[in-house]
C-alpha cells in the first residue's frame, strides 16, 4: 500500500477544502490510504514539512504550490527514497512545465499514481539550511544579478493576479541597468571573469511561456548548464545572449 502526504502552500490555491477532497478523492479511487496534509507558512515554504512527512514513513509527496514549494520540499527529499509529485498550483510552475505536468489535477494525480518514477538531478546552494526553512537545493535554476532582481521585484500581488506575465513588467524596468563584474568557476576549473547582467545555473531549460533558454539541459543527465547574460547593442536595438 502505497502511503503519501500532501504539502499545500495555501496561498497558491483558491479553495483548500475543493483542492483537498479533489486529491484525497482521486487517490480513495486507486486503493491509496488518506493522505497526510501538511500546510506551509509564510514562515516556512515547506522544509519543515517535508520533514514530518519524511519521518512520518510516507511513500510519496505531493507538492501543491509554485516553484518554491517545490524547491523546499525537494531540498528535503534529495538523497532519500521518498519521491516528489508535482501538482501545479503557483504562477511558475517551471519544473512542471519542463517535465510535461499540466496544471489539471487529475493528470497531475495520475502521473504520481500510474507513472514511473524517475530520479532527476539537484543544485546545492552554499549557506542553505533547511532547518531554519530556507530551501539548500534548487531544482529549476538558481540565478544572481537580473534574474534574482527580476524575482525579488514582483509581488506576489501582481502574480495571483496577471501571472507569469507579472514577472514581463518587473524585467522591463531592469533591462537597461549596467552590467557587474563576475567571477565564473566551472568543475574547479580556472576563474572566467565576465561583465554580465545575470549568471543563471539550470537544471532545466525552458523559462516561462515555454521560452528555451538552454535547449540542451536535461534534468537527469548529470549535469547543470550555466548561462551568462550580457545585453549588447545593436542597430535594430535588440538585445543578443551569449552563453
Amino acid at each position: 500500500m502505497t502511503t503519501s502526504a500532501v504539502i499545500v502552500n495555501p496561498a497558491k490555491v483558491v479553495d483548500l477544502d475543493e483542492r483537498r477532497e479533489e486529491i484525497c478523492g482521486l487517490l480513495a479511487e486507486a486503493g491509496w490510504p488518506e493522505p497526510l496534509w501538511l500546510t506551509t507558512t509564510p514562515e516556512d515554504p515547506g522544509c519543515g514539512m517535508a520533514v514530518q512527512a519524511v519521518e512520518a514513513g510516507v511513500d510519496v509527496v505531493f507538492t501543491c504550490g509554485g516553484d518554491g514549494t517545490v524547491m523546499a520540499v525537494a531540498s528535503v527529499l534529495a538523497g532519500t527514497d521518498v519521491a516528489l509529485a508535482l501538482v501545479p498550483s503557483g504562477t511558475g510552475n517551471l519544473l512542471a512545465t519542463n517535465l510535461g505536468v499540466t496544471r489539471d489535477v487529475r493528470a497531475a494525480v495520475d502521473v504520481a499514481i500510474r507513472g514511473d518514477r524517475r530520479r532527476i538531478d539537484v543544485g546545492i546552494v552554499d549557506g542553505a539550511d533547511t532547518s531554519t526553512g530556507h530551501p539548500g537545493t534548487f531544482t529549476v535554476m538558481a540565478g544572481m544579478g537580473f534574474d534574482a532582481e527580476l524575482l525579488d521585484a514582483t509581488p506576489d500581488t501582481a502574480k495571483r493576479r496577471f501571472g507569469w506575465l507579472a514577472y514581463v513588467a518587473a524585467g522591463a524596468r531592469r533591462l537597461r541597468r549596467k552590467r557587474v563584474p563576475m567571477r565564473i568557476r566551472l568543475d574547479g576549473g580556472r576563474w572566467l571573469r565576465r561583465r554580465a547582467r545575470s549568471v543563471l545555473v539550470a537544471n532545466v531549460g525552458r523559462l516561462q511561456g515555454g521560452i528555451p533558454l538552454l535547449p540542451d539541459a536535461e534534468p537527469d543527465d548529470g549535469w547543470l548548464d550555466v548561462a551568462v547574460l550580457t545585453p549588447a547593442t545593436s542597430p535594430t536595438g535588440c538585445g543578443s545572449a551569449g552563453a
